[in-house]
């Protein structure tokens, strides 16, 4: 926290020295001046023009400058330089008045990164070139330049070797014809390189049409081989020059000069650019090594000019794609419209596989995952739509539209053209209709609202009278289904359908219409269409309503997609992972909680005498997901599972928590210690349907007479939705014996995708003695925050059936000091503190983050206000101080004010109470209470309070917050004031068992008038004492007892 309030102070700091001036060099130079952080943030206001009009360098300090999408008007020898780390990120650069490339290495270099000499820190083994050498990163992302005249990069004549340059989703407008040294320019120096350029999703295109202008340039070609700069190590002394999703329109003279040309060092990996007017590619270099083909890049000539004859061998393929050639200077405020230029004819191979700049091709959907218990893709209506995200361009209001992000390959269109969204489209028209086809399943008869992964039920509508449709672009799919209501009052003789016109690469077009009239009314009628595609054909979908009555009336809601793939087995049901084990990130499901022992009986492929006969399986109630198999298909259960083999080995590592080293069962909730057993000899296995998971780990346990020479292991095989497969195999021969050891496996997995795992045993000897006993599985969602460890209800309070823990006795008042977040002269001063021994499971914490204790918690405030509320017995009426085992009446105190609370963790617990009496000047006005908001390792929360009101004063009144929890999970517990301070006096933990402990004397009394006859005489040490708070105490506890009945001042 402390790191984090430094590093946010320091934004600020550098935020208001950048805020104030508008001379981009001086915002920087005083940002260098006041951060002395080793990366320096410079922001930008988006809202403003800033000059870049002079030299201004880094140096040797890394720097992340954030445009915010500020214009910055670039002349003179304006140039941003550095020698490190440089990222350069949103920003409108106009470069109409510049004479120098706006990003530059340093002029003058420091000593210090002066390498391969004698002298130098730095000497890579076999290197005989002596350069600068910026071991770092430069980076310009989502830029765009208009009217550059010079190079976009240039080294300054300096001997410098980079290690990266990156150019990424930037839009480049060059005008003019004296770019010869190229946009990437090294040139004017004898030595020098860039061992990794990576352009990728760029635009870079020149208005100006010429024969002298070059792409990169280097000083010396031979000087530049990287293993003369990097060394003779073929792990270092390599370069690759890495281009991807780049629309190049620069007419030059040729693409490369002086650039390396050297086979095994230097590398070339060229994939989906599209190279307009570029002449003589093959200047990079023949002799290079080619990661791609010709066929992964296209060439094209707006001339029709012919193309070089080397350059269609190696470095791409002519395809007529029409595009055009833009004429004049970029506007910022409709970079968009260079689509208008650059998108490819749709019937192209460039369109089909999404060849150039991505802004400008069509986004096509190829990933089909099928949703889990069925053979195709289903895409939800309201998932389609963001609510929130987008605003309208014109006017700034949020309006809802498609969620981009998640689905590029859906566009909502308004044939009026009106309110386009930050997010390129149209606004979306929604509703929230209902529907009696289920857009998941198909199946119809049951009303239901299409439900959004996050709860939303509103879906796009379409429609004829106004002039709005949608279109999904597919690839790879063998059919597409269109789900759809009426949105509005229509009848059905009105004969409104919705027909889908699919439009391919490959100059075909399908249609298909729904039945006219079956769709009306404001959710009254629903419907379907189906369209069938050649899935080696990527295509447009159109998405649009027909009708008979052409009225205003027409709107259609659209609720969901299903998308088939050429694949259409129905894939598993599958389970996501759920509830996180106490103490760990992760769901955890134990070898005997898979099986049910007594409710399966045999039903089919068997002896006719064994039918009716009960035989373990998978618990399918509990866990759906889980399946057993013999490969033998005999002896079918009840469920429609195979009879699981079992045993009740040992293992020495716990699947719950992972550790080895300590014998013991599994061990089920009802106490089971038989586990399921598989085998490679008798052919059988376990599968488990997961999605939502990162991983998943398997433990098992040897269970038949096998060695460690059998070399057996458990192998995983997870077949994706999306069509991949992972594997993972434990170590072979660490399973073996019936118990003697034990191992585990882990493989890693997509989250995005649903995945069916096979479990096998695999070995060496192929023995009939391969039994594996499976212990558990650990199942890892994408969060992977640990739940904290839990308290389970304790020993009950005599003459109740709950724990008691009273606020004192969580308090530790003597040893804890503190050790940070406070003044330096007040490390080591004793402060109380959680007695984290003792009760580990509760936590004190401070907002603020201040006096942080030796135990790792805050230092915790206390009070010792009396109550009217025995937090032991729940009686009120009585005043009385609640006292700890030690004497001590200090208690923990929460505040809304100073923002303090607590923090507790249980399971097992089917009721949490928390009692609490007021702790500072406040009245019943004030509207105090204890607040309990209880979090599950399942995410579910539930929450709880305590009367407002009640709770006031200095100990004036007091009262007892109630929360009911599912004794199946596990809860983190805040425990909060909703005003002033509050006294916590203890909690009251109920489990699953409510009978009720005997009671000792009259230990359940507590309270101060309980005490009667007060006698000065020794205390029987045989006897248990209590406190007059009802808790029990050990013999030095001073004051008045409660022994054997009778009451007693122990001196």
């Amino acid at each position: 926290m402390k790191k984090l309030f430094t590093l946010i102070s320091a934004v600020l700091v550098c935020l208001g020295a950048g805020a104030q001036n508008l001379k981009l060099a001086d915002v920087i130079k005083n940002t260098l001046d006041t951060c002395k952080h080793e990366i320096v943030p410079v922001f930008l206001d988006g809202t403003k023009t800033y000059e870049l009009d002079s030299y201004v360098d880094f140096g040797t300090r890394g720097a992340i400058v954030w445009g915010g999408g500020a214009t910055i008007v670039v002349s003179g020898e304006g140039q941003i330089a550095t020698s490190a780390y440089l990222q350069f990120r949103n920003a409108n650069l106009e470069c109409s008045g510049a004479t120098v490339a706006p990003f530059a290495m340093s002029k003058e270099a420091d000593a210090s990164l002066w390498i391969n000499d004698e002298t130098s820190a730095i000497k890579f083994e076999g290197a005989n070139q002596k350069v600068y050498w910026n071991s770092h990163v430069v980076s310009i992302e989502k830029c765009n330049f208009a009217n550059l005249k010079t190079s976009l990069f240039y080294g300054n004549k300096q001997k410098w070797a980079l290690h990266t340059f990156k150019l990424h989703n930037c839009v480049v407008q060059f005008e003019g014809d004296k770019i010869g040294d190229g946009v990437i320019n090294l040139y004017g120096s004898s030595t020098g390189a860039i061992k990794n350029i990576i352009l990728t999703d760029n635009t870079i295109y020149n208005i100006t049409p010429n024969t002298t202008n070059r792409f990169i340039r280097y000083g010396n070609a031979s000087n530049a081989q990287p293993q003369k700069i990097w060394g003779s190590d073929p792990n270092v002394g390599y370069s690759i020059f890495t281009m991807t999703n780049n629309t190049i329109a620069y007419p030059c003279k040729e693409f490369a000069n002086n650039y390396v040309n050297r086979g095994k060092v230097a590398f070339l990996d060229w994939k989906k650019n599209i190279f307009i007017d570029v002449t003589r590619l093959q200047k990079i270099g023949t002799n290079n090594e080619c990661l791609h083909t010709a066929a992964d890049n296209i060439l094209y000539s707006t001339t029709g000019a012919a193309q070089d004859g080397t350059d269609l061998k190696k470095f791409g393929t002519e395809e007529k794609i029409d595009v055009t050639m833009p004429t004049t200077a970029l506007d910022f405020a409709n970079v968009a419209g260079l689509k208008a230029n650059f998108a490819p004819a749709f019937a192209t191979n460039a369109t089909a596989n999404g060849f150039g700049d991505p802004r400008w091709g069509i986004t096509f959907k190829t990933d089909i995952v099928k949703t889990p218990g069925t053979g195709y893709e289903v895409v939800l209506g309201p998932d389609m739509l963001s609510l929130d995200k987008y605003y309208v361009v014109e006017t700034g209001v949020v309006k809802p539209g498609i969620d981009v992000e998640a689905y590029p390959w859906i566009t909502y269109v308004r044939g009026d053209g009106k309110n386009v969204l930050t997010n390129g489209q149209h606004e979306a028209q929604k509703s929230n209709r209902w529907t009696d086809i289920n857009p998941t399943t198909g199946v119809q008869g049951e009303w239901l609202q299409a439900t959004g992964a996050n709860g939303s039920v509103e879906s796009p509508v379409i429609s004829e009278y106004w002039n709005k449709w949608m279109e999904a672009n597919v690839k790879g799919a063998k059919a597409f289904k269109v789900y759809a209501t009426g949105s509005a009052s229509s009848k059905d003789t009105d004969g409104i359908a919705v027909k889908l016109t699919a439009n391919g690469t490959d100059g075909s077009t399908v249609t298909a219409t729904s039945t006219p009239g079956k769709i009306y009314g404001k959710g009254t009628s629903s419907d379907v269409v189906s369209i069938d595609l050649n899935p080696a054909v990527a295509y447009s979908i159109k998405i649009e309503v027909v009708s008979e009555s052409k009225t205003g009336s027409s709107d259609v809601q659209i609720t969901g997609f299903n998308i088939f793939g050429e694949d259409t087995t129905p894939f598993p049901a599958c389970h996501a992972p759920g509830e996180k084990y106490p103490g760990t990130n992760y769901e955890v499901v134990l070898g005997p909680d898979m099986l049910d022992l007594t409710n399966l009986t045999l039903q089919a492929n068997c002896n006719e005498d064994q039918i009716g006969i009960v035989k373990p399986g998978i618990n399918t109630e509990a866990y759906p997901w889980i399946t057993y198999v013999r490969g033998d298909d005999k002896n079918i259960l009840s469920n429609g599972q195979h009879e699981a083999q079992k045993s009740n080995r040992w293992t020495d590592i716990n699947p719950t928590t992972g550790v080895q080293g300590e014998w013991l069962q599994a061990t089920g909730a009802n106490g089971s210690v038989e586990s399921p057993v598989i085998s490679e000899y008798w052919n059988k296995w376990m599968e488990a349907n997961v999605k939502g998971a990162k991983a998943f780990k398997v433990y098992a346990t040897g269970s038949a007479s096998s060695k460690d020479t059998d070399g057996i292991a458990v192998k995983l095989t997870a077949n994706g939705t999306d069509g991949s497969t992972v594997t993972a195999t434990s170590t072979p021969g660490k399973i073996y014996g019936k118990g003697t050891s034990s191992d585990v496996v882990s493989i890693d997995l997509n989250p995005a995708v649903a995945y069916s795992i096979k479990i096998e045993v695999v070995s060496e000897s192929k023995t009939g003695s391969s039994d594996v006993q499976i212990t558990g599985f650990n199942i890892f969602g994408e969060d992977t925050t640990p739940f904290p460890a839990c308290h389970a209800p304790g020993e009950k309070y005599p003459g109740t059936n709950y724990e008691v823990v009273l606020g004192p006795d969580m308090l530790d008042l003597t040893n804890l000091t503190l050790q940070a977040n406070c003044n330096e002269d007040q490390i080591g001063i004793v402060k109380p503190g959680i007695n984290t021994e003792a009760y580990p499971w509760i936590t004190y914490v401070r907002g603020d983050d201040k006096n942080i204790l030796s135990n790792g918690q805050h230092e915790a405030q206390k009070s010792n206000r009396w109550t009217d509320i025995n937090p032991a017995t729940g009686v009120k009426g009585d005043w009385l101080q609640a006292t700890g085992k030690n004497g001590s009446v200090e208690s923990p105190v929460i505040s809304g004010q100073w923002n303090k609370w607590m923090v507790a963790n249980v399971m097992n617990t089917t009721e949490f109470k928390v009692y609490g009496t007021g702790s500072a000047s406040s009245s019943e006005a004030d509207g105090m209470a204890i607040v309990l908001t209880a979090t599950s390792n399942a995410g579910d929360v539930v929450t709880a309070s305590s009367t407002p009101g009640v709770i006031y004063g200095k100990g004036n009144g007091s009262d007892v917050a109630v929360i009911k929890l599912d004794p199946k999970k596990a809860y983190t517990i805040k425990i909060e004031a909703s005003a002033k301070d509050i006294q916590i006096t203890g909690f009251n933990i109920t489990g699953t068992d409510l009978t009720v402990a005997p009671s000792e004397g009259d230990a359940a009394i507590g309270g101060a008038t309980g005490i009667e006859n007060v006698e000065n005489v020794e205390a029987d040490v045989n006897a248990p004492a209590y406190n007059i708070a009802g808790q029990r105490v050990n013999e030095s506890a001073k004051g008045i007892i409660i022994k054997g009945g009778k009451k007693f001042i122990n001196k």
